[in-house]
C-alpha cells in the first residue's frame, strides 16, 4: 500500500513539474523581436493565390505566398515587396542579404555601395520554377497588361580591349526568357493599358526609346546628347511626351523644350519651344513638373516656372550675409517659408499641350498657383484657387484655409471667379458636372453647378446633424465625409454619424437615409470593391462596413438600394478592416478582423464574404505568453455623465487579488476596444500585453472636454474613472501610475498637480506653460502655435491677451509645488511639434523643488523615438520606472546615479541595483 501511495505522489509530482514547465510567460521587452507583422497583403486577379510578407520584430522578413486551391503556404526566406503578374502567371519579390550578415559587413568597415545588392526573384506560379535576377533594380510589373517584367542592371561589357561596367535596361519576357536591353538605361515609364513603355538612355546612346512588346523591339524617337526628362506615355502607349535640352555645354541652368510623338511620326518633334512666344519672360519649361497625358489622350499637360534665384558664385563663403528677415508684411511667417523652401523652389505652374490642336496654353500662374483638372484630364473645366490673401490668417486660424475659386474654359482659356474666401476644400465630381464641398462656417454641404452656374444648399442639419456631433473643440466642426457619386453625377452619398444619405445634387429630391442606423448607434460605411472606379454604380448591391458604438461589434453586410434589405456576411466581437480585398476576376476575398487577443491574421472567403478560413498564424508563440483581456468600463462622472474606457485585466484575473494599475490615456480610445496590440517597443506609449503579462491592469478612460478647462475635464474623467475602479476592490490604490504622450502628457502633468492618487508617472513631450508655449513654432510646419491653443486641442478658447488666466490656471508649471508624484518625462530635442523646452521646464521645476523626476532626450529625435535602438531603450527604461514604484523592484542604476555626459551612448546604467 505504501509503494502503491509513493507512486502515485511521484505521478502527481511529475504531472505538477510538467505543468509548471508549461506554465505561460510574461512578455518581456527582448520578446518583441520575435513577434511579426503582415504586411504587403494582396490577392491574384484570379483569386486562387494570395501573398504577403511576415516581418519580425528584428530579423529577415520572408515572403508567403498561399495557394488557396490546395491551401498549401511556401516561404522565400529574406524577401519581401512581392506582386503578381496581373495574368495570375508569374510573383515577383525581391531577396535581401541576410541582416545580421550585413551588420558584421558594416562593422568591418564596408560602405554603403559595397554592401551586396538585392536579388530579384521570378517566381512561376504554374511549375514553382524560380529565377533570380542579381543586382536588378527599379524592378517595375504592368499592371495591366502581363508577361513582360522591366528592370535596370548593371553589367560588365569588353569595349576597347577593356573590361567596363555599364547600367541597361531590360525588357524581360517571362514565358521565354528572352531579354531585350538597352543600353545605359536611364529613366522609364509603362502605359497603363498597353504593352509599350518609354525610356531614356545615356552615354552614347542618349536619346528617347519606345518598346513595343508585341514586335519585341526598341524603337528610337529621338536621338543625340542631351538630357532627356519627365518621360510620359498615353494610357495606350500610342503617344509619348518628355522635355529635353540639346544644349550640352555647361550651364548653370538646364532650358528644356517640350517633345511629343505619336504612331503616325517617325520621330518625337518639338512642339513646345523654351523661348515659346506665350512662356513669360524670365520663365522657363520646368523639368520639376511631372508630365502626364489626359485619359483620353488628347492633352499633354507640363509645367512652366521662374528661372531659379541663383547665388553669386564669385563671392567667398566669409562675403555671404546669412541673415533671416522677418517682417511683419509678411503673407507668411518665416518659419513657413523655410519649411516650404523646396517645395516654392521646385513650385511649377500648370499647363496643357492640346495634341490634336498643336497648341498650348498656360492655366496656373503666381496669383493662382493651384490647379485641378477635372474629368482625369478630359474635362471642359478646371478649376484654379489661390489662399494667398489669407495666408497670414491662417497661421491663427484653424483649417482648412480661406481660398479664393476660380472656374477655367479648356477651350476658350477663360476664368471666371466662383468663390471668394471659401473656407473649404472643393472638388469635381467625376464626371465635372459639379463642384462640391463641406463648408465649415455653414457646417453644411454645398454644389456648384456647372453648366447654369447655380449653387445648391445640400445638407441644413435639420434632419440631422452632418457635421462632426462630438466635436468639443472651440473651432468649426469637421464633416463625417462622403462615399462618394453614383454614376453620371446622379448622387452623391454623404455621411452623417451613423448614415449613408443619397442625396440629388440639383435637389429635385429629397435627401434620403439609406441605412438607417441612428436608432441602433450602428455607424456605416460604403466599402470601394474596386479602386479605380470613379463612380458608384447604385443598381448593385453595395457593400458596407458597420461598427456598432455600444456592443463594439462590427462587421460588414451588403445592402440592396432598391428594396432597402441588408444582409450581414460577417458580424463579431472584433475589428474589421474598412477595405477588404477583392480578386478582380473571381468572387474570392480577402480581409484581416482582429480582437485584442488575437491578431490581424488573414481571412479567406472563396465565393463571398460568408465563411472565412483563417489562413495565417504568424504569431504562434502567443500561446506561451500570458496576455490578458480587454473589456469596456463604465461609470458616472461628477456632472452626471455616463463614461465609458477601456479595462486590460491580467490573465487569470482574480477580483479578490489586488494589482497595481496604470492608467493610460489620450482623449477618446474607447471605440478602440478591438484593436490588437502587438508587442512591439512602441515611441510614446505603454504596450499594453506586455505589461498585463506582468500583472498590470491598464485603464485607458475617455476624456469628455468642456472648451477653456481641458485641464479640469482631465481630471474628473480620469480621477472618477479611477475611483471608480479602485471602489470594484481589485486595485491596488497605493500603486497607481500614469502614463501618457503629448496632449496626454499634458494632461498627466496637470493632474498631478491637483492630487497624489498616483504613485508615479509618465508625461511624454507636455506642454507644461500654455503661457511660453503659445507664441512659438511648429517646427514641423513652421506655422504659429497660437491656433492650437484658440480653436484646436488646447481648447482654451481664446487669445492669451484675452484669456490671460486660464492659460495660466491651464499650466501645470504654476502650480509644480505641488506635485508629490515622482515623474518620468520624455521630451527630445528635434520635437517639431511640442517645444522641447516645455520638457525642460517641467524638468527643472521639479528639480529645483527637490521632487523625483527624470528627463529623457533622445538626440536628434523628433517627437518621439523613431530609431529602433532608442524606442527599445525607452521602453526598458519606462518598466523599470514603473516596476520600482508600483511593483516594488529593484531601481536602476539610471534613476540612483544618473548617466554623466562624459559617458552618453557608451555607458546606459540600466543594470539593477541589488540593495540587499
Amino acid at each position: 500500500m505504501m509503494k502503491k501511495y509513493f507512486l502515485l505522489s511521484l505521478f502527481f509530482l511529475g504531472w505538477n513539474l510538467n505543468g509548471f514547465s508549461q506554465a505561460k510567460k510574461s512578455i518581456d521587452i527582448a520578446d518583441f523581436a520575435i513577434w511579426n507583422q503582415i504586411e504587403g497583403k494582396l490577392i491574384s486577379n484570379d483569386g486562387n493565390w494570395i501573398t504577403y510578407t511576415v516581418a519580425p520584430g528584428e530579423g529577415n522578413m520572408t515572403v508567403q505566398l498561399y495557394n488557396a486551391n490546395n491551401k498549401e503556404t511556401i516561404s522565400f526566406e529574406r524577401s519581401s515587396k512581392s506582386k503578381f503578374s496581373s495574368d495570375n502567371q508569374f510573383l515577383i519579390f525581391t531577396i535581401a542579404h541576410d541582416v545580421e550578415e550585413v551588420k558584421q559587413m558594416r562593422r568591418a568597415g564596408k560602405s554603403k555601395k559595397d554592401l551586396p545588392k538585392d536579388t530579384l526573384a521570378i517566381y512561376q506560379l504554374s511549375t514553382g520554377a524560380l529565377e533570380k535576377v542579381a543586382g536588378a533594380e527599379k524592378v517595375s510589373l504592368p499592371g495591366k497588361w502581363a508577361g513582360w517584367l522591366f528592370y535596370k542592371k548593371e553589367i560588365t561589357i569588353e569595349k576597347d580591349s577593356s573590361t567596363q561596367k555599364r547600367t541597361d535596361l531590360f525588357a524581360y519576357e517571362l514565358a521565354t526568357n528572352k531579354r531585350f536591353n538597352l543600353p545605359n538605361g536611364e529613366d522609364f515609364s509603362l502605359a497603363e493599358e498597353a504593352p509599350y513603355i518609354v525610356a531614356s538612355a545615356g552615354e552614347e546612346d542618349a536619346g528617347v526609346y519606345r518598346f513595343d512588346a508585341s514586335n519585341q523591339a526598341w524603337q528610337a524617337l529621338i536621338t543625340g546628347k542631351g538630357d532627356y526628362q519627365q518621360l510620359a506615355i498615353a494610357e495606350d502607349g500610342a503617344q509619348i511626351g518628355f522635355l529635353a535640352n540639346m544644349d550640352t555645354t555647361e550651364r548653370r541652368i538646364d532650358y528644356f523644350d517640350l517633345y511629343y510623338w505619336n504612331e503616325e511620326a517617325t520621330n518625337a518633334t518639338q512642339v513646345v519651344a523654351k523661348d515659346a512666344d506665350w512662356i513669360e519672360e524670365g520663365w522657363l519649361i520646368s523639368d520639376k513638373g511631372r508630365l502626364s497625358f489626359s485619359e483620353n489622350g488628347e492633352r499633354l499637360f507640363f509645367g512652366v516656372a521662374p528661372e531659379p534665384v541663383l547665388q553669386d558664385t564669385s563671392l567667398l563663403p566669409e562675403e555671404i550675409v546669412q541673415v533671416e528677415v522677418w517682417n511683419y508684411k509678411d503673407e507668411m511667417l518665416y518659419t513657413q517659408q523655410e519649411v516650404r523652401a523646396n517645395r516654392e523652389k521646385n513650385r511649377t505652374y500648370q499647363c496643357i499641350y492640346f495634341t490634336t490642336e498643336d497648341k498650348a496654353m498656360q492655366l496656373g500662374n503666381k496669383e493662382l498657383p493651384e490647379v485641378e483638372i477635372s474629368d482625369e484630364g478630359n474635362g471642359t473645366f478646371a478649376m484654379a484657387y489661390t489662399e494667398k490673401p489669407y495666408y497670414k490668417a491662417a497661421s491663427w486660424e484653424s483649417g482648412p484655409s480661406r481660398r479664393d475659386v476660380f472656374l477655367i474654359n479648356l477651350e476658350t482659356g477663360a476664368k471666371k471667379q466662383i468663390f471668394e474666401a471659401l473656407k473649404a476644400r472643393p472638388s469635381f465630381s467625376p464626371e465635372a458636372h459639379f463642384i462640391y464641398w463641406y463648408s465649415y462656417p455653414d457646417t453644411a454641404w454645398y454644389a456648384y453647378q456647372i453648366d447654369n452656374d447655380k449653387t445648391v444648399q445640400l445638407t441644413n442639419n435639420t434632419e440631422v446633424a452632418f457635421y462632426d456631433e462630438l466635436n468639443d473643440r472651440p473651432m468649426l466642426p469637421s464633416p463625417y465625409g462622403i462615399a462618394g457619386w453614383t454614376k453620371d453625377d446622379d448622387f452623391l452619398l454623404i455621411y452623417d454619424r451613423y448614415d449613408v444619405w443619397l442625396v440629388d445634387p440639383s435637389k429635385e429630391l429629397a435627401n434620403n437615409n439609406l441605412t438607417n442606423g441612428r436608432e441602433q448607434k450602428r455607424v456605416s460605411r460604403y466599402v470601394w470593391i474596386d479602386r479605380e472606379e470613379r463612380a458608384i454604380e447604385e443598381v448593385d448591391p453595395m457593400l458596407m462596413h458597420f461598427a456598432d458604438e455600444e456592443s463594439r461589434q462590427q462587421g460588414y453586410y451588403w445592402f440592396n438600394i432598391h428594396t432597402g434589405t441588408k444582409k450581414v456576411v460577417q458580424q463579431g466581437d472584433y475589428s474589421y478592416e474598412r477595405r477588404p480585398n477583392k480578386a478582380k476576376e473571381a468572387n474570392n476575398w480577402l480581409f484581416v478582423k482582429e480582437s485584442y487577443a488575437e491578431y490581424r491574421d488573414l481571412q479567406f472567403s472563396k465565393g463571398g464574404l460568408e465563411n472565412p478560413t483563417k489562413i495565417t498564424n504568424v504569431n504562434p508563440q502567443q500561446e506561451d505568453y500570458k496576455w490578458g483581456t480587454m473589456e469596456l468600463y463604465s461609470w458616472t462622472a461628477p456632472d452626471g455623465q455616463k463614461l465609458e474606457g477601456l479595462l486590460v485585466k491580467p490573465e487569470d484575473f482574480d477580483p479578490n487579488k489586488k494589482y497595481p494599475m496604470i492608467v493610460n490615456f489620450y482623449e477618446r480610445s474607447s471605440q478602440r476596444m478591438h484593436s490588437h496590440r502587438t508587442p512591439t517597443p512602441g515611441r510614446s506609449t505603454i504596450n499594453y500585453p506586455h505589461y498585463a503579462s506582468r500583472g498590470y491592469l491598464i485603464f485607458n478612460p475617455d476624456v469628455p472636454y468642456k472648451i477653456g478647462y481641458p485641464g479640469e475635464s482631465a481630471y474628473d474623467a480620469v480621477i472618477s474613472g479611477t475611483t471608480a475602479l479602485v471602489n470594484e476592490g481589485f486595485v491596488d490604490r497605493d500603486n497607481i501610475g500614469l502614463q501618457g504622450h503629448s496632449w496626454g502628457g499634458y494632461q498627466i502633468a496637470h493632474i498631478i498637480t491637483k492630487t497624489d492618487m498616483f504613485k508615479c508617472v509618465e508625461s511624454g513631450a507636455p506642454v507644461v506653460n500654455m503661457t511660453s508655449a503659445y507664441g512659438g513654432i511648429r517646427w514641423g510646419s513652421g506655422m504659429s502655435r497660437m491656433f492650437q491653443y484658440e480653436q484646436t486641442q488646447s481648447r482654451i478658447g481664446g487669445t492669451l491677451w484675452e484669456k490671460p488666466l486660464r492659460y495660466i490656471e491651464n499650466s501645470p508649471i504654476f502650480f509644480a509645488d505641488k506635485i508629490n508624484t515622482p515623474v518620468l518625462i520624455l521630451h527630445n530635442d528635434e520635437d517639431g511639434a511640442v517645444p522641447w523646452y516645455q520638457g525642460i521646464e517641467f524638468f527643472v521645476a521639479m528639480r529645483r523643488l527637490g521632487k523625483p523626476a527624470w528627463l529623457l532626450n533622445y538626440n536628434g529625435e523628433p517627437h518621439w523615438p523613431l530609431k529602433l535602438q532608442n524606442r527599445k531603450d525607452f521602453q526598458t527604461r519606462m518598466a523599470q520606472f514603473f516596476d520600482y514604484y508600483l511593483l516594488g523592484e529593484a531601481m536602476p542604476r539610471w534613476m540612483d546615479e544618473g548617466v554623466p555626459a562624459t559617458e552618453k551612448g557608451i555607458n546606459q546604467r540600466l543594470e539593477l541595483i541589488d540593495r540587499h
